[in-house]
């Protein structure tokens, strides 16, 4: 009887300290993700990724890799900067216990001639005209003017802008 006593409380306390265990729950994601360039495909290494609401940032690697781990499970935005691109943002949601992983591709920045007027009339007696060269995109706009009209000549045949107005006469 002393020995089926002794056993009864030994299983007793095994269940007791099996009972006192508590399952390891997860309470922390992660983003993980890579940056490409959209016409390309290429990895973008060096660009700036910020998540809000947390405003952590780092930038990529040369693969284009980045990962944000210890995320509180919510909704984030992550927003992407590199010159020579358009910056992006997007929306992620990150789950306990969850790597969510994005695929970013960034727009490489273009610039956009616009010449304003878009004709020129000399007629009979104007020896000087002038147009207007813009930029109305992004980046560098790199411009030539290239005359094949022997009496005409460009104050400037050629030049750059960025968001300023370059006058030719």
């Amino acid at each position: 009887m002393i020995m089926k006593r002794t056993i009864l409380i030994l299983c007793s306390a095994l269940l007791a300290l099996a009972s006192c265990t508590q399952p390891v729950v997860e309470v922390f994601g992660s983003i993980s993700g890579c940056v490409v360039n959209e016409d390309t495909g290429a990895a973008i290494g060096g660009a700036k990724v910020t998540i809000t609401p947390t405003g952590s940032s780092q930038v990529t690697s040369t693969d284009g890799e980045f990962l944000f781990d210890n995320l509180d499970a919510q909704e984030y935005t992550i927003s992407i900067k590199k010159d020579g691109f358009e910056d992006m943002a997007q929306k992620v949601s990150v789950k306990a216990g969850v790597s969510s992983s994005v695929q970013v591709a960034l727009s490489p920045v273009q610039p956009v001639l616009s010449v304003d007027p878009a004709t020129l009339d000399f007629g009979d007696e104007n020896t000087s005209l002038a147009l207007d060269i813009t930029n109305s995109g992004k980046g560098t706009l790199e411009w030539t003017i290239e005359e094949e009209i022997e009496w005409l000549t460009c104050s400037a045949a050629s030049g750059t802008t960025t968001d300023k107005v370059s006058s030719v006469v």
